[in-house]
């Protein structure tokens, strides 16, 4: 297996950033998104958790959460900050689980910086139980296309 290392060279920053008043995407996005959440199940899984801060939402709100991402770093962070939760060092495109256990997959904000987001989604399937969700968000075109006006 082959991991996307993703954010492990930033992951300290990104963490100081997304915990302070510095990530304005979540704070706009999260409620949104929060709302198409489908009531919690057995368990919900958080593709590309982080820091871990969508998934202390989620057990705030009943889930019982098990949470991957490639960063060993911010799936420490993320296991300090919520010990009572499931948190995994793991590829999105390899997933340490069974198939089928899971009722839930969340992905937010994720999957633009998954290196192989069509195996990750793939697993995902895997990992879901029939009926199981996935509910996706990804930040909208202007945030990652480049500077608003630049000529390039």
């Amino acid at each position: 297996m082959t991991r996307d290392r993703g954010f492990e060279s930033v992951a300290t920053e990104w963490a100081e950033l997304v915990r302070g008043d510095g990530d304005a995407a979540f704070a706009w996005n999260a409620p949104a998104f929060l709302e198409l959440v489908p009531d919690p199940g057995e368990i919900t899984l958080d593709l590309g958790c982080g820091e871990g801060r969508l998934a202390r939402e989620l057990v705030r709100r009943g889930h019982r959460v098990v949470g991957v991402d490639a960063s060993e770093t911010l799936v420490q962070l993320a296991a300090e900050a919520d010990p009572e939760s499931e948190y995994r060092v793991a590829d999105a495109a390899d997933l340490p689980l069974a198939d089928a256990p899971v009722d839930l997959v969340v992905a937010f904000m994720t999957l633009m910086d998954i290196a192989d987001a069509v195996a990750a989604i793939a697993e995902s399937a895997r990992v879901l139980r029939p009926g199981g969700r996935f509910c996706a968000a990804l930040l909208h075109p202007v945030a990652t296309a480049g500077e608003l006006g630049s000529d390039g």
